[in-house]
């Protein structure tokens, strides 16, 4: 009997060739669509099987048939008229914390969404299972901020910058302790650190504002003996060795 995809992934995961190799493939907007109208049908999409199943929490939810324009959770506004969205109005317009909202995640993670997402993590079965919640402590900072003003707290208002960035890892060490609850292989976290060129904080500011915290969530998703799985754009590779630290 060949082995599940679960356990394909596993292997990977401890650098063990496999035969196949797991994959897992995902479409954005209307990309999905787009090839039903190029091979005539959507008969392509039974071919896929995708190793990892993506379970998703806290997502910006828009119909832009609906509004152009919506407010997340945070109170950033967004134009999502077409893709790719895009960020055109922060909460936080000076450097305070005085108008700094956060969601209450107990309205978010209930029993409801505790028993919707164990069913489902339970019926993918022979897939290995992930749950994701949405933006990383550096994309949070700069929603909130915006991005030039983010940068420039870091910059020259290091300690501002460092109370912000604590209190959304706070916040999102909360909404860890939710999802490791779940009977779900492991957590990803997602925060797009890099451009083209390096990091954009610079490695320095990195490993000073966004590593000690990130350390502690995922030493906690390791403690439940969870894998721990980040998505990131860019070129990071100068801070690789501390992601796998």
């Amino acid at each position: 009997m060949s082995d599940s995809p679960r356990d394909l992934v596993i292997a990977q995961i401890e650098h063990r060739e496999t035969d196949p190799l797991p994959y897992t493939l995902d479409f954005e907007g209307d990309v999905a669509e787009r090839l039903d109208a190029y091979y005539g049908s959507d008969a392509w999409r039974a071919l896929l099987d995708n190793a990892i199943h993506v379970t998703f929490t806290m997502q910006l939810d828009y119909d832009p048939r609906v509004s152009q324009t919506t407010t997340d959770r945070y109170g950033c506004v967004w134009d999502v008229s077409h893709r790719p969205i895009y960020l055109i109005e922060s909460p936080l317009k000076e450097p305070s914390l005085e108008k700094l909202a956060l969601p209450d995640l107990d309205t978010i993670y209930d029993e409801a969404w505790r028993r919707e997402t164990t069913q489902a993590v339970r019926e993918a079965g022979r897939y290995f299972t992930v749950l994701r919640f949405d933006f990383g402590l550096f994309e949070r900072t700069w929603m909130l901020r915006g991005f030039e003003n983010a940068l420039v707290d870091a910059a020259l208002r290091p300690d501002f910058y460092a109370e912000l960035v604590g209190l959304l890892a706070e916040h999102q060490m909360e909404i860890v302790e939710r999802l490791v609850q779940i009977p779900a292989d492991g957590i990803m976290f997602g925060d797009d650190w890099g451009y083209q060129r390096g990091v954009i904080l610079g490695a320095a500011r990195w490993r000073r504002f966004l590593k000690p915290h990130l350390a502690q969530m995922y030493a906690r998703v390791h403690q439940a003996n969870k894998y721990v799985l980040t998505h990131c754009c860019g070129s990071i590779e100068e801070i690789l060795p501390d992601l796998i630290e």
